[in-house]
């Protein structure tokens, strides 16, 4: 496996209508978490075994900022540890140089026919 500690990957998104809460017109917590784990994917992805896949098993964010409708927020993260098949990672998200997110995710890699039939 290619995915060592120290791997690290980021996104940008610009968020919209559709990432904020229904009671408030701000950056909504299922969004940071789909940024977060998207970022993710986006760091493994290109280092996984052929025929794998990774699926999340555990997560813990804090949401600790809004962001407006049209706001940037850059989520970054990184791999900080392996054992077995399993993938660690810290992540944090910014708006405005402000931290708004942060936390650490876990997956494991998985034959890419994972959970059919």
């Amino acid at each position: 496996m290619a995915i060592t500690p120290g791997l690290a990957g980021k996104k940008t998104i610009t968020v919209t209508e559709r990432d904020t809460a229904p009671h408030v017109p701000v950056f909504s917590t299922p969004a940071l978490l789909q940024l977060f784990e998207q970022t993710c994917t986006s760091a493994i992805k290109s280092s996984l075994p052929a025929d794998t896949t990774h699926v999340g098993f555990e997560v813990n964010i804090r949401h600790l900022g809004p962001v407006p409708v049209g706001g940037k927020v850059e989520a970054t993260v990184e791999v900080t540890e392996l054992r077995g098949s399993k993938v660690y990672f810290i992540l944090e998200a910014r708006y405005r140089g402000k931290k708004i997110g942060d936390g650490t995710y876990s997956c494991a890699i998985v034959p890419s026919r994972f959970g059919v039939g």
